[in-house]
């Protein structure tokens, strides 16, 4: 305390902060301790990290993050310089895939539809939405009479509702190009693109 208050009043000041904020609980020890490693002994792994990220198209945040999990560090700071060593290494494998293997690209399939049959994917859509609107219009009135089909109504009601908003997305991604025309099958785009993908309960 006397040494740091004979540096300046201000470093003082910030010591005693410190030491009392420590004494509270409020900071955790090894938030102060020193790093492990300097500076120069982690210029090997910064140039190894950068590599990797060129070469494996990842982001810095996430080769460090693979670091910090591997040895179970929260900042690289914290490694010694012995752990720096074998962090090169590591970070050198995972450039050449030995230890890990990158998921791949989802793969990509390419259809040819003719107008027609757009129309009736988004059709069968809509069919499909309004069988689920049913569904749910109906269920209570079973459950109330004590239908042994009441079980089945709900799952039909709720139960797949992820299916109808995840089609929705894809047949809205398909006829982009199209509009909707009250005068031609195309009207059925209207339903398409006012669905609500938050909905609970789908109209009928």
């Amino acid at each position: 305390m006397a040494y740091a208050a004979w540096i300046s009043a201000a470093f003082h000041l910030k010591v005693i902060r410190a030491f009392i904020a420590i004494h509270k609980g409020e900071v955790k020890q090894q938030q102060l301790a020193l790093p492990a490693s300097t500076v120069d002994e982690r210029t090997g792994l910064r140039d190894a990290v950068n590599v990797l990220v060129a070469k494996r198209k990842l982001t810095h945040s996430e080769v460090y993050g693979f670091i910090h999990q591997r040895f179970n560090v929260e900042k690289i700071e914290q490694l010694t310089a012995k752990q720096i060593l074998q962090a090169i290494e590591y970070v050198q494998k995972l450039t050449i895939g030995v230890e890990i293997t990158l998921p791949s690209p989802e793969k990509k399939y390419t259809f040819e539809f003719t107008e027609y049959e757009l129309q009736k994917l988004a059709w069968l859509w809509f069919a499909f939405k309004r069988g689920v609107g049913t569904f749910q219009h109906i269920h209570n009135a079973f459950e109330t009479l004590g239908s042994n089909l009441s079980p089945q109504i709900y799952g039909q009601a709720y139960e797949y509702l992820s299916v109808l908003r995840s089609s929705n997305q894809i047949l809205n991604r398909i006829t982009e190009e199209f509009e909707a025309d009250p005068m031609t099958s195309w009207r059925v785009l209207t339903h398409l693109r006012e669905f609500d993908p938050k909905a609970v309960k789908i109209d009928f």
